[in-house]
């Protein structure tokens, strides 16, 4: 059986004279109406388990419309988010993008308390790191993007959930001091399992670069200061009241018409949340569910459940948050987050969730002529 370890993490993120990083990370409610390192079983402690298929790639990151971007940034995505690059066929390290419909954001996974996330990661990084031209070496760290990192492992850390130790490994997407590494080298796969003790938002990031060095020649190991986290490689994971589910609220009006069911007096959707979408593979996938079963077309031609595991569909930024059957909290829930406040009376209604992401890179002087 697996072990578990609360590393008792004070501070949000570590800062040093070498990275300097601000990530504030929170959650906005608003009330609605509506071969692989295995990372080990599921304890018995666990309620449910999600699987989330999580991949980290190359991305270049537009970060407003007058042109400030990262030409070498990086993030997370779900495999099923991802298509091949420029250079061939066959989704591998290097040669992997978002798909055409879907856009670069810090991603965020869900659970409930009690649960356990269990994340299967493949690095799909470059094997070596980009610059804007040719590079004379395999890490040029004065010529490449300067927020590509030299070092190309890669991994999943989540601060504040208790993390499974496997094979005297602690499976935390690190690797420290004499401590064995559980991160992956580009193309390799590893898996993670996390359990939620509490509700909360918790800082997801790769913690394999995460500063600024310097190499004996002069030149630097690349990634700014700040490494992968300060490329792009972040995210979430929120962990809802027990008795939740939550469901898309950003759309298209394909997918709301395809979850439409009627409408109301004054013209408003009746939605399905159960609603599903028949793929070409011969599966099905969900339109609003977040979080579900598997599912295939079978010979009847309608989609039937393919078996009780729940995988992780859709990794939004925003979220309908309800109680049972897309409906209100149980009065009977009296955890904290239900107590009524002057603002909002009934805390057992279905609320809209908002995870923001508040991220800069902080720079350091090497000025230290003493001020007058």
């Amino acid at each position: 059986m697996d072990q578990w370890d609360r590393s008792g993490e004070g501070a949000l993120m570590k800062m040093s004279s070498f990275a300097a990083l601000v990530l504030l990370i929170f959650s906005w409610s608003i009330p609605s109406n509506a071969a692989a390192q295995p990372g080990g079983s599921a304890p018995s402690t666990c309620q449910r388990t999600i699987e989330a298929d999580v991949v980290a790639i190359d991305q270049p990151l537009f970060l407003n419309r007058l042109g400030a971007s990262l030409p070498g940034g990086m993030i997370y995505a779900l495999r099923r988010d991802i298509v091949a690059g420029p250079h061939g066929s066959e989704i591998v390290a290097g040669n992997a993008q978002l798909a055409p419909n879907r856009r670069p954001r810090p991603l965020v996974l869900r659970v409930r308390v009690g649960d356990c996330l269990h994340v299967k990661f493949q690095n799909l990084l470059s094997p070596t790191a980009l610059g804007p031209s040719p590079l004379t070496a395999p890490c040029d760290g004065i010529n490449i993007y300067p927020e590509q990192t030299c070092t190309r492992e890669a991994g999943v850390h989540v601060m504040g959930m208790d993390e499974s130790v496997v094979a005297g490994t602690l499976m935390d997407g690190s690797f420290v001091g004499a401590n064995n590494s559980s991160l992956a080298a580009p193309s390799q796969r590893i898996e993670y399992t996390l359990r939620a003790p509490a509700e909360g938002v918790f800082l997801m990031y790769s913690a394999a670069a995460d500063a600024l060095a310097g190499t004996a020649d002069g030149g630097t190991s690349g990634g700014g200061f700040g490494g992968q986290l300060s490329a792009g490689l972040f995210g979430s994971v929120v962990v809802q009241p027990r008795s939740s589910e939550w469901y898309r609220s950003q759309i298209t009006k394909a997918d709301l018409d395809a979850a439409t069911v009627g409408r109301s007096a004054d013209g408003h959707p009746k939605l399905n949340y159960g609603a599903l979408r028949k793929e070409a593979d011969g599966s099905c996938t969900p339109i609003l569910r977040m979080v579900d079963v598997l599912y295939r077309i079978n010979a009847q031609g309608n989609c039937a459940a393919a078996g009780n595991d729940l995988v992780t569909y859709y990794g939004d930024l925003t979220a309908l948050v309800t109680g049972p059957n897309a409906g209100a909290f149980p009065s009977t829930d009296n955890a904290p987050p239900f107590n009524p406040n002057p603002a909002a009376p009934n805390r057992h209604e279905p609320y809209r969730e908002f995870v923001l992401h508040y991220h800069d890179v902080l720079t350091v002087s090497t000025d230290c002529t003493p001020t007058p």
